[in-house]
C-alpha cells in the first residue's frame, strides 16, 4: 500500500514539474518512484510534497491555489480540498477521514460533480437568453421600422388631420417594452380605423395592418418567453448558490477536523487548503486588452504588470455575454491561471470555435492573501 500511494504521489510531482516547465520556462526533472516500502512519516512527508508542487509551490515563484472568494472558485477550491483529503486518507490507511456520520472524500466529490453540472445547466440557460434577446432585439428593429413607414404615410395622405395629430410619438430603438408596445398598437388601431374611415394603404412588402399587429402579437409572445427565460437563470443561480453553500460546510468542517488527525507540525497540516482570503488589501487591477490573432485562430489576452509586492498569481476568466456591459461575476469561470515570472499573456479559443463569436474576458489580481481584483471587461471578436 505504501508503494502504491508513494507512486502516486511521485506521478503528481511529474505531472506538476512538467506543468511549471511549459508554463515557467524551467528545465524538465526526472522524478523516479521509489521502489521501496516506506514508513508513514516518509510516505506523509513525500505525498504532502507532491500536494504542495501541484498546487504550485514550483521553484519558489508562489502558490497557485485559490480561497473561496465568488462562484468561479468553488470548483478550483473544492479540487484543491478533494486532493488533499485524497492524500490525508493514504496516511490514515485503513481509517479514512469521515466527517460528522456520512461525508467522507466521495460525498464531497459528488458534490463537485453535481455543482460542475449545474454551472453547465446555467450556461445553458443563458445561452438561450441571448438567443431570445437577439430574436426581440431584431422583431424590435422591424416593427419601428414598419412604425416609421405608416406614420410617413399618414402625414404623406392626411397632413394636418386627425389622424396625425392622434399618432404617438416615435419610441426610441432602447424604450422599455412596455412604452415600445404603447406606440405600435396605438398606430395598429389608428391604421385599422382609417381603413375602415378612409382610403386606408397598404404598405411595401406586402405589409398589411394585419401583418403589423401581427408582428406586435408575435413580439409580444417573444418577450415573455424572454422574461420565463430570465427567471429560470435565476432560478438556477439559486439552486447553484444553494449547492456551494454546501460545499462550503464540508470544505469548513474539512478543515476543522484535520488537525485532529495529525501532529502540529505535519506536512498535511501545512499543506491544508485555505478557505476564504485572509484579511488585507485589495490589489490594485491591472490594464488588459486582447485581440484575435488570425495565424494561430485563438484569442490572445495581454495585460500591464501587477506591481503588488505579494503578488501570487494572475487569474483569466471568462464570462458569457456579447458586450462589455454583459459580463457577470457571478457567471465567470476560471480559464487558467498565469503564475510570475511566466509571459502575461493567455491564447484561447473559448466562446470564439464560430466565425463570428464574441467572448468577454478579465484578468485578476491575486495575492498572497487570496484578496483580487479584476480587470476592465476584455472584448474579443472572431472575424466572419
Amino acid at each position: 500500500m505504501a508503494v502504491v500511494v508513494a507512486q502516486a504521489a511521485v506521478e503528481l510531482s511529474q505531472r506538476a514539474l512538467k506543468v511549471a516547465r511549459l508554463t515557467l520556462g524551467g528545465p524538465q526533472v526526472a522524478v523516479e518512484a521509489p521502489q521501496v516500502t516506506l514508513d508513514p512519516p516518509q510516505l506523509t512527508f513525500l505525498a504532502s510534497q507532491a500536494f504542495f508542487l501541484t498546487r504550485g509551490w514550483v521553484w519558489g515563484y508562489g502558490e497557485t491555489t485559490m480561497a473561496l472568494s465568488g462562484p468561479s472558485s468553488y470548483l478550483p477550491t473544492t479540487d484543491e480540498f478533494i486532493a488533499h483529503w485524497t492524500l490525508v486518507n493514504a496516511a490514515l490507511a485503513s481509517d479514512p477521514l469521515v466527517l460528522g456520520a456520512t461525508v467522507n472524500l466521495a460525498s464531497l466529490t459528488a458534490m463537485r460533480s453535481a455543482l460542475l453540472a449545474q454551472r453547465t445547466l446555467i450556461q445553458e440557460k443563458i445561452n438561450d437568453v441571448q438567443m431570445l434577446q437577439a430574436e426581440v432585439r431584431e422583431m424590435r428593429a422591424a416593427l419601428l421600422m414598419r412604425f416609421d413607414q405608416a406614420t410617413g404615410r399618414f402625414r404623406s395622405q392626411v397632413p394636418d388631420s386627425k389622424w396625425t395629430r392622434a399618432l404617438p410619438l416615435t419610441p426610441s430603438p432602447g424604450a422599455g417594452l412596455s412604452l415600445f408596445l404603447d406606440a405600435m398598437n396605438d398606430v395598429a388601431h389608428l391604421w385599422l380605423r382609417f381603413n375602415a374611415d378612409e382610403s386606408g394603404f397598404e404598405l411595401p412588402g406586402d405589409c398589411t395592418q394585419v401583418v403589423f399587429a401581427t408582428m406586435i402579437t408575435s413580439l409580444n409572445a417573444k418577450a415573455q418567453a424572454l422574461t420565463n427565460a430570465e427567471t429560470a437563470v435565476s432560478l438556477a443561480r439559486d439552486d447553484r448558490n444553494k449547492m456551494q453553500d454546501e460545499i462550503r460546510a464540508v470544505l469548513r468542517d474539512y478543515r476543522q477536523a484535520v488537525p485532529s488527525y495529525f501532529m502540529p507540525d505535519a506536512p498535511l497540516i501545512a499543506s491544508l487548503p485555505r478557505l476564504t482570503p485572509l484579511k488585507g488589501k485589495t490589489p490594485e487591477p491591472v490594464a488588459a486588452e486582447g485581440e484575435w490573432v488570425v495565424a494561430t485562430s485563438e484569442g490572445k489576452i495581454v495585460w500591464s504588470e501587477s506591481e503588488e509586492p505579494t503578488l501570487k498569481q494572475y487569474q483569466v476568466r471568462w464570462s458569457p455575454g456579447t458586450e462589455a456591459a454583459d459580463y457577470s461575476t457571478e457567471d465567470e469561470e476560471v480559464l487558467g491561471t498565469v503564475v510570475p515570472p511566466a509571459a502575461r499573456e493567455f491564447l484561447t479559443t473559448k466562446g470564439l470555435l464560430l466565425p463570428g463569436g464574441v467572448s468577454l474576458f478579465r484578468v485578476y489580481v491575486v495575492l498572497d492573501t487570496d484578496n483580487e481584483k479584476g480587470s476592465g471587461t476584455v472584448v474579443i471578436t472572431r472575424p466572419e
